[in-house]
């Protein structure tokens, strides 16, 4: 966002890009008999990808955050009621939450600011460095 003249164009600027993914999976078996075999696999797996992108000419007299941020939550269970004189139970679950979070800035992308400059991708768990491309210009303006 740029303004006549190359003057900054906006007070603040914000791109975000958020995810809030939650994957649940779960079996229940019930047997009787003298001889009772149950088995049961359940698997719950959340991959949500979030993505946020500036580029261009991005002008501010105030502050630039471009920021992604994700929460994945992946939750497993298996149970089982037998009776019997003789029971025998496999019970197996697995829960994996796997997020790819990502800023991007475009190659070329000039971005000024007359305060904090922010680039920020994160999962709940971890937050990243930014990377950028070698023709990317960051500038703060005097105040």
């Amino acid at each position: 966002m740029g303004g006549p003249g190359g003057t900054p164009g906006a007070i603040n600027v914000r791109v975000t890009a958020d995810g809030n993914d939650a994957t649940t999976a779960g079996a229940e078996s019930f047997a009787i008999g003298l001889v009772s075999i149950g088995n049961s696999t359940v698997v719950a797996d959340t991959a949500p990808t979030v993505t946020a992108k500036g580029g261009g000419i991005i002008r501010s007299s105030g502050d630039v955050e471009i920021r992604s941020t994700s929460v994945g939550d992946a939750d497993a269970a298996s149970r089982t009621t037998s009776g019997g004189a003789v029971a025998v139970t496999n019970l197996d679950a697995k829960a994996k939450a796997n997020a790819i979070v990502t800023t991007e800035i475009l190659p070329g992308t000039l971005i000024e600011a007359g305060r904090d400059i922010t680039i920020r991708p994160a999962t709940a768990n971890y937050p990243h460095r930014p990377r950028m491309e070698p023709s990317t210009r960051l500038a703060m303006l005097p105040c």
